[in-house]
């Protein structure tokens, strides 16, 4: 008997050490309950590789990426994101990031041809050379064969020589789960409302993109990213323009498409 009750409690010793030796918490990397605001309303959509996530706070549409399959890029775009898309069979396509219109004799001051706003190399080839301007502190850089998204600032270009599309943007929106409130504050439109298009990732290799059609400010669109439930820590979140150039076409649900008949200079396609 003393035997048996003795080997019961070493059993038991054993199993609580164990249990002590697991995480407290299997959910730390989550946002708290705190943080979730349980108000917000979604809708979830299955489109082949694609997961659809509409918010009704801001009129927001929210895509789950595996990669980015194409960046495809011209100064005098003539072709929809509609004509690409059906042309190429891409599933989900949205606008790149800021520019400048170019205005000559050879489009009659239309308008239709532009310079990208800041440093842009895709591949081997570097198509702008970086620009001063506080709104495009940071560099959105993307390996495909390592697929991955790393965020730096335009002051770290040299990082930037491994990866395939490096795109000057900004401002970052949100840092380390936290949002940014430097970065936005100190670019040009970052506290102005406006329609929005954003990219986001966890730890660099989880993607979302997500476009706003209400006008809100940067700060505002950050805390509810936050707040949505959907997203685990280390999420990294930074502006692609927005205003008049955002843009989406989503295969099979034209009724989330924005723009989707316009073309733009630069644009992210997926398969």
């Amino acid at each position: 008997m003393k035997k048996i009750t003795s080997l019961l409690f070493i059993a038991i010793v054993i199993s609580v050490f164990f249990a002590c030796k697991q995480p407290t918490d299997p959910n730390s990397n989550l946002f708290t309950e705190a943080e979730v605001d349980t108000t917000l309303h979604f809708q979830v959509i299955q489109e082949g590789n694609l997961t659809i996530f509409t918010v009704d706070k801001y009129q927001t549409t929210i895509v789950r990426i595996s990669k980015i399959s194409s960046y495809i890029y011209s100064e005098r775009p003539t072709r929809s994101l509609e004509q690409i898309a059906n042309d190429s069979g891409y599933s989900l396509i949205v606008n790149g990031s800021f520019f400048d219109p170019l205005y000559d004799d050879t489009v009659a001051h239309t308008g239709l041809h532009y310079r990208h706003a800041g440093y842009l190399k895709i591949n081997n080839s570097v198509y702008e050379d970086m620009k001063d301007d506080r709104q495009l502190s940071r560099l959105f850089a993307y390996s495909t064969t390592r697929n991955i998204v790393d965020y730096f600032t335009v002051n770290e270009l040299e990082k930037t020589k491994d990866y395939d599309l490096v795109i000057q943007t900004g401002p970052q929106i949100i840092s380390n789960s936290e949002v940014d409130t430097a970065s936005i504050n100190s670019s040009i439109n970052g506290n102005r409302q406006a329609r929005r298009t954003v990219f986001a990732s966890i730890d660099g290799k989880e993607f979302y993109v997500a476009i706003t059609l209400y006008a809100v400010t940067l700060t505002e669109l950050g805390t509810m990213l936050r707040s949505t439930g959907l997203f685990k820590k280390n999420l990294s979140v930074i502006d692609f323009d927005g205003g008049p150039s955002t843009r989406i076409y989503i295969k099979n649900h034209h009724e989330l498409d924005f723009n989707a008949n316009m073309s733009w200079p630069l644009l992210l396609c997926v398969k």
